[in-house]
């Protein structure tokens, strides 16, 4: 008997709707694959960042730091995007207390500071 009707079958690994699936889960296997390595190479850095930092300390080289450093190092998902709205309030110029007490000033001043809050607001909040 011949058994060239199993190859129209939808569970036949030969057809190319099953190969194309296969093929399709190979490669999210393989990005996934690629993504938990840059994670643990990631972690991995991080560690050995820390507990140098730590020996520095130890060795009183450095201060020790109360701040929480990973919440700001962090290169998951935080500061991808560039904040070049804060960088832009630092190079603000400083007002002479002449020009503070001018009332022409404080707008332009109060708006330059907005427009760069915003600006940083946008970078973070918009995907890329």
């Amino acid at each position: 008997m011949a058994l060239k009707f199993l190859n129209k079958k939808g569970w036949h690994t030969g057809s190319l709707r099953n190969i194309e699936n296969v093929w399709k889960a190979e490669q999210k296997h393989d990005a996934e694959q690629k993504k938990l390595e840059e994670l643990r190479k990631q972690i991995h850095e991080e560690r050995e960042r820390s507990e140098f930092r730590l020996l520095q300390e130890q060795a009183g080289l450095l201060p020790k730091q109360e701040r929480l450093e990973f919440l700001y190092d962090s290169g998951l998902a935080v500061g991808k995007g560039s904040s070049d709205g804060f960088k832009a309030l630092e190079a603000l110029p400083k007002t002479d207390p002449q020009m503070a007490s001018s009332s022409s000033g404080k707008p332009i001043k109060a708006l330059s500071i907005l427009f760069a809050v915003l600006e940083d607001l946008h970078c973070f909040l918009l995907p890329p």
